[in-house]
């Protein structure tokens, strides 16, 4: 992502690792999926950055150890 344009409307995949922490190939698995929506613009993926922010709130919460009952 270009630091000039910190308010960009899209990512590229490779993008959307570095900022989530995924691996590129996660973020593409997510688009071939159909989880993470993504516009093509000849070989290249773009991702709205709002479609990558719900994507990582419908992930299922990490349960912390202590709260799973034996």
């Amino acid at each position: 992502m270009n630091p000039q344009h910190p308010t960009a409307l899209t990512v590229s995949v490779a993008d959307a690792a570095q900022l989530t922490s995924f691996s590129q190939y996660e973020i593409r698995k997510a688009i071939n999926a159909g989880e993470l929506p993504a516009i093509k613009r000849g070989v290249r993926l773009a991702i709205f950055v709002t479609d990558l922010t719900a994507w990582l709130q419908s992930l299922p919460k990490a349960v912390d150890p202590a709260d799973v009952s034996a």
